[in-house]
């Protein structure tokens, strides 16, 4: 049976619907609600049918108010959660606008000390700008934050940014090149204290100063350009190969296997430099430098395994060679065995190298674990290179790869120094200053100027001493090749000793080829003056084989009514070194 009020299901023998308290008769077709019933019975005595029928009515109110008060509870709850959600959500978003308006202003502050910019005065701006700008200072240290100004109506929290701390490299002077004094070019590497080298610095950021002999204190240099070498300057790399006889077979193979896979990573299109030199017994220059690839990689083609290991020697040969470059220079010089057949020694080579500031990286292939590598590790060390040990040819690529990116990530640091005061041969002190709202560093450095001269090459001599020797050298070349005496004699006091000796020299059987000089010494005193000069040959003779030669000659020198001249050897000529090709 179903109520007719509100048609749900109640029980046959119900008097009432107990969903919405209904009467209801026992045949169903009297139906009434509780109030009508009530209503329309109020005046009637209680009989006991009438009890009954209240006794229901009174039993089903309660029912109906519970359940509206449980109905109640839970829209008000909805209510209230729904209010809830939308306070936070406006309070997120309110909060999120105002941490990025605060965001953007502390960008500003960021942004300016970041920029080095300078603002002007506070005077220059309008009174009603309501920007408060730093006044102008000279160090990044007291450069303040800007104040912004707002409204009170959108103030925003007052917040102090964290001061920017500049960065601290480490600044290292790896080699200094003077080929085209007095220009003077400084190859440095910066890294900050991770081993990162920065990518973003720039002429602007370096303060540098010099002092030399004549000056009483230090003086700045204007830094005529700031750049790093990848892909952007050469380097002259002398490379120096292993053929003696334990290289013999698969070793020597996969060695120019090796070198011709490194070719493919030298930078020959903006400059780059090789020199090929292979030594067994001897030393012998397969390729001079050159930027020509296809002429490096065929110069390898004749290279043969033979003999003992000169290594000492052909490392003295690279640097005399190197040194005569302009520009960035290493050497990367690989041997699989102990020296034992050189006339250098270890000291001289070492000597040499820092003399020129050429660093010398070594590569020992498969080399036996008895052999002392103290030797070897030493001449890297002391040099400014690296000695490194492996087992795998194969591996000699990615050692000569890291090697090479090395010297590419230095920094070049270019200036002028004065040539009309002192001489080249001062010691010159320099102070280098990194400072950027970014990046802080500084060095100092000392160094004497060492220039080897190719006598080929035009050189800017420094006085009328320096260009006498020149012309003396050129000619007591020439006069060896075609024995004309007169190319070398007007350069001479005549039948002053070393006149009458050098007239004898050049008439004898020998074929002498200068490769380079370098002025040791040089004393003026009055009309007097002594020049110690190092001077490097290639001597071939029927009694003696092809060599290089250095020999140490003592000049002294008189200054005539034609200008200087030579007049004798201060001591006998000194062979200091001699190695054969």
């Amino acid at each position: 049976m179903r109520c007719k009020v509100c048609r749900r299901k109640i029980p046959t023998h119900a008097h009432f619907c107990r969903y919405c308290g209904t009467v209801v008769d026992g045949k169903n077709e009297n139906v009434q609600s509780v109030t009508e019933s009530a209503r329309s019975d109020s005046h009637v005595l209680s009989t006991p049918e009438n009890h009954r029928d209240n006794e229901h009515h009174t039993n089903a109110t309660p029912q109906v108010t519970k359940r509206g008060r449980k109905r109640s509870y839970v829209f008000v709850s909805i209510i209230v959660l729904v209010l809830l959600t939308v306070s936070v959500a406006l309070y997120a978003l309110l909060g999120g606008l105002l941490f990025s308006r605060r965001e953007q202003v502390t960008e500003v502050d960021r942004s300016l000390l970041h920029s080095g910019i300078v603002l002007p005065e506070v005077d220059d701006f309008p009174s009603h700008s309501g920007i408060k700008l730093p006044h102008e200072s000279s160090s990044p240290e007291h450069t303040q934050a800007v104040d912004v100004k707002v409204p009170p109506s959108t103030a925003l929290p007052t917040t102090t940014p964290a001061p920017i701390v500049a960065k601290a490299l480490d600044l290292t002077v790896k080699q200094v090149d003077v080929t085209s004094f007095p220009v003077i070019r400084l190859y440095m590497d910066i890294r900050d204290e991770f081993g990162v080298i920065p990518k973003d610095l720039s002429g602007g950021m370096f303060f540098l100063s010099e002092k030399r002999a004549h000056d009483p204190d230090y003086i700045k240099r204007s830094i005529k350009r700031v750049v790093q070498l990848d892909e952007q300057e050469q380097i002259n790399i002398h490379l120096v190969a292993d053929v003696s006889g334990s290289m013999m077979g698969t070793p020597i193979y996969d060695a120019i296997s090796v070198m011709r896979r490194f070719l493919d990573h030298v930078q020959f299109g903006i400059g780059d430099m090789m020199q090929l030199t292979a030594f067994n017994s001897q030393v012998t220059e397969i390729q001079p430098f050159t930027k020509d690839k296809a002429a490096l990689q065929y110069a390898l083609n004749d290279l043969d395994a033979w003999g003992d290991t000169a290594l000492f020697d052909a490392l003295y040969f690279a640097i005399h060679h190197t040194a005569l470059q302009e520009g960035a220079k290493c050497i990367i010089a690989f041997t699989d065995g102990e020296d034992n057949a050189s006339s250098v020694s270890f000291e001289t080579v070492i000597e040499d190298s820092k003399h020129f500031g050429i660093p010398i990286f070594i590569i020992g292939v498969d080399m036996d674990e008895s052999y002392e590598l103290s030797v070897l590790e030493n001449i890297c060390t002391q040099t400014g290179g690296s000695y490194h040990s492996i087992k795998e040819i194969d591996a000699l690529e990615s050692i000569y790869n890291h090697v090479y990116r090395a010297q590419k990530e230095q920094y070049l640091v270019e200036y002028t120094t004065e040539s009309d005061k002192g001489k080249m041969s001062d010691q010159f002190d320099v102070q280098i200053c990194l400072q950027t709202p970014a990046y802080t560093g500084e060095v100092d450095l000392s160094f004497e100027p060492h220039l080897l001269l190719d006598v080929d090459e035009s050189y800017a001599a420094q006085d009328d001493i320096e260009m006498i020797l020149s012309s003396y050298l050129k000619g007591f070349v020439s006069a060896m090749r075609t024995n004309r005496f007169s190319d070398l004699s007007w350069t001479m006091i005549k039948d002053s000793p070393i006149y009458i000796e050098q007239k004898r020299f050049t008439q004898k059987d020998i074929d002498e080829e200068l490769i380079s000089y370098e002025i040791l010494e040089k004393k003026i005193k009055g009309d007097q003056c002594t020049l110690l000069v190092r001077e490097n040959y290639y001597i071939q003779s029927k009694r003696t084989a092809l060599h290089m030669m250095t020999q140490i000659a003592h000049y002294r020198l008189f200054k005539t009514a034609d200008g200087w001249r030579f007049h004798s050897f201060v001591e006998p000529v000194i062979v200091v070194q001699k190695i054969y090709q």
